[in-house]
């Protein structure tokens, strides 16, 4: 990635909506992790008989930020296109999360459990489309650590989260055919089968994600400060 010297002068308005985007995300990333691990028995009671799943609110508040992100797409071709792709996995990622969460609760039901798997899926490529906006943003502004930081979450999310959950998928197919065990079974089996180290180095990608959102955020904020306080000097 080649990052410019010369940082771009943007509108202090786009970067506000940059700054809102990367922050609705900065706190969906973990609401997704905790509902994910810890949230199949809560839900949200919206009328006397809807429930809606938890896992729909990190949703929402990933969409928010995605269209604050998108609203900011004459930054350039490149992050335009990175806009798009980002809301493109978050509508995924919301309209798996409703038959996920039920999966969450239930516990039963072949077709749920599949969408559980999708919603995964979106999500990782959430993750890496929010990094490359991050790095993206860092070579807009001129910052070259934010830049290499948002590209080693990228890549740490395809390396440490999506290949062992396809090869971890794979095996629990393999096994399913072969014991005839439930696929929910298997890929349990298969995940308490890796080494600690990795189960936690699995997480490293989401924490390098959260911190380059966090990074895009205030480094937008900076920037606007910056430009009223050279606006006011000019006066």
């Amino acid at each position: 990635m080649q990052v410019s010297d010369r940082p771009q002068e943007i509108d202090a308005r786009i970067l506000l909506d940059t700054a809102r985007g990367f922050l609705c995300f900065f706190w969906s990333v973990p609401l997704y992790l905790l509902t994910l691990l810890r949230g199949s028995q809560l839900k949200v009671v919206v009328f006397v008989r809807l429930a809606v799943p938890l896992l729909v609110l990190p949703g929402i508040l990933a969409l928010s930020g995605s269209l604050l992100l998108r609203r900011t797409r004459r930054l350039g071709a490149e992050w335009s296109h990175g806009t798009d792709n980002l809301l493109r996995a978050v509508l995924a990622a919301v309209y798996f999360s409703w038959p996920a969460g039920w999966w969450l609760r239930l516990q039963r039901s072949d077709y749920l459990f599949l969408n559980f798997l999708l919603l995964i899926l979106c999500l990782l490529w959430m993750l890496q489309a929010v990094g490359f906006l991050g790095g993206e943003l860092g070579r807009l502004l001129g910052h070259r650590t934010l830049a290499v930081e948002a590209e080693m979450g990228e890549w740490g999310v395809v390396i440490l989260l999506l290949l062992p959950y396809l090869a971890i998928f794979t095996i629990a197919i393999y096994h399913t055919f072969q014991s005839h065990l439930p696929l929910p079974v298997g890929m349990q089996k298969e995940v308490l089968r890796l080494p600690l180290w990795l189960r936690v180095a699995m997480l490293l990608p989401c924490a390098v994600i959260m911190s380059v959102c966090w990074k895009c955020r205030s480094l937008c904020i900076q920037r606007i400060i910056r430009g009223r306080c050279l606006s006011a000097g000019g006066r």
